[in-house]
C-alpha cells in the first residue's frame, strides 16, 4: 500500500508540473502583440448640409494587426452640428448655420473634414478661406510611405488643383503629389516639417 502511494503521489506531481509547465509554454506562444495604428481616413474631405438634414462620415482605421481594435475619439463644434459617433462613422445633424472641422483620432493618428451647415436655400461665404490637412503629425519608418490630403476651408470644388507639399528636409522625408493628395516616404531617422500651400496663395499647417 506505501509504495503504491508513492506511486500515485509520485504520478500525481509529475501531473501538476506537466499542467503548470503546459500552461506556462501557451501562455508563452499567446502574447499580443502591440496594435500600432498606422492610419486614420475618411470618405469625405468636406460636406456642406442644410439646418434640420443628416449625412454619414465612414471613418477607416488600418493598424498592425489589420482590424483596428482601438477607440476613435471625435471633436466638432456641438453648436454647429449634433452627432452620433462610433469607431466606423459619424452621423451629422444640423444644427444651425456655420462651419467646423471634424477630427477623428486614434493612437497617434487623425483624419479631418471640413462641415459647412447652411440654413435651406442658402450659401455660406467664408470670409477667409484657408489650407488645412488631413494629418497633423505623421509618423513613418525609412523606406515607408504614408498618404495625406489638402483641402481649402471654405473653398470650392475647384479648388481641388494647385496644391503643392514641400519637405524642409528632403533627406528626412519626400513628397510626391498628385492633386490634393500627397504621398509622404521616410528616408532616414529624423524630424522633418511639410508644408502644404495652394496656387490662391493660402497656406496650410506643417506636418512633422
Amino acid at each position: 500500500m506505501r509504495g503504491t502511494k508513492r506511486i500515485f503521489n509520485f504520478v500525481s506531481l509529475f501531473a501538476i508540473s506537466m499542467i503548470l509547465f503546459s500552461c506556462h509554454f501557451f501562455l508563452s506562444f499567446t502574447e499580443v502583440e502591440e496594435n500600432v495604428v498606422s492610419s486614420v481616413e475618411f470618405d469625405k474631405n468636406s460636406l456642406e448640409l442644410s439646418v434640420g438634414s443628416m449625412d454619414i462620415i465612414n471613418v477607416s482605421v488600418s493598424s498592425t494587426q489589420g482590424q483596428n481594435k482601438e477607440t476613435v475619439t471625435w471633436s466638432y463644434d456641438e453648436n454647429i452640428i449634433s452627432a452620433t459617433a462610433d469607431n466606423y462613422s459619424i452621423v451629422i445633424t444640423g444644427l444651425r448655420a456655420g462651419t467646423t472641422i471634424i477630427k477623428a483620432s486614434c493612437g497617434d493618428k487623425s483624419a479631418q473634414s471640413a462641415l459647412t451647415v447652411v440654413s435651406e436655400g442658402e450659401t455660406i461665404k467664408i470670409e477667409n478661406p484657408y489650407v488645412y490637412v488631413s494629418s497633423d503629425y505623421v509618423s513613418i519608418a525609412p523606406g515607408d510611405t504614408e498618404k495625406v490630403f489638402a483641402s481649402i476651408y471654405g473653398g470650392t470644388q475647384g479648388d481641388k488643383n494647385g496644391f503643392t507639399f514641400t519637405s524642409d528636409k528632403p533627406g528626412i522625408a519626400s513628397c510626391y503629389v498628385e492633386g490634393n493628395y500627397c504621398w509622404i516616404t521616410g528616408k532616414t531617422e529624423g524630424l522633418a516639417k511639410i508644408t502644404c500651400k495652394h496656387s490662391t496663395g493660402k497656406c496650410g499647417c506643417g506636418i512633422y
